[in-house]
This record gives C-alpha cells, structure tokens and sequence, in this order.
C-alpha cells in the first residue's frame, strides 16, 4: 500500500465528501457510520449519479460492528502510517454522550 493515502471519516452515514471533493489518486476513504443510514444514503447518491473519483477506493466500516479497530485493519488501514480523520459529531447515535472516550479510543487507533 505504499503511496496509498487514507482518511478516515466517522460520520452519520449521509456524508457526501467522498463523492464531492477531489482526492489524490490512491486515496483509501474509510467510512465509520451506521450501516442502515449509510446504505440508503449511498444508495440514494449512486441514484443522482455521485461516484467517486477515479483512482480511488471507499470502504464502508458499520458504526455497529463489534471491533471497528479490526475492521479497519482488515479492509487495509494502517495505524503506522498518516491518515487524516474528520470526525462529526453524531447526535442521537451515542457518539455525542461519551465523545473524550471515543476521541481518545480514535487517537489510539490511529498509532496501532
């Protein structure tokens, strides 16, 4: 994965920056979101014809799933290695009562 770069966004599932801003080639897009907003949101954007750029891969991580560190790590993110993180906070999906303990658990992740 050299020259790969990756970002990682924790999001409520209907973001639409993969799809609108222009990313270097390489770019890995790692989406940390409920999985039912995030499947009718992409749905809804691939039906209006949004993609993303070319030369680039965006992996979906279910904000459900039991381990997101191993998910992350098994659809290929590297923790050595820099990544940049867009965190939005998530009213009513929990992220918003405990945020210090999921931004330190997240600053964590990003080293291992």
């Amino acid at each position: 994965m050299d020259g790969h770069k990756q970002v990682v966004l924790l999001t409520d599932g209907m973001d639409t920056r993969p799809y609108r801003l222009k990313w270097p080639t390489s770019t890995i897009i790692f989406d940390v979101s409920p999985e039912r907003v995030f499947k009718k949101a992409a749905s809804e954007l691939e039906g209006v014809g949004a993609k993303i750029p070319r030369g680039c891969m965006f992996l979906h991580i279910p904000l459900e799933c039991p381990n997101i560190q191993q998910s992350l790590h098994a659809k290929g993110f590297h923790g050595n290695r820099p990544s940049i993180w867009a965190i939005q906070v998530m009213k009513g999906f929990g992220f918003c009562s405990n945020y210090h303990l999921r931004l330190n658990y997240y600053t964590n992740l990003q080293q291992s």
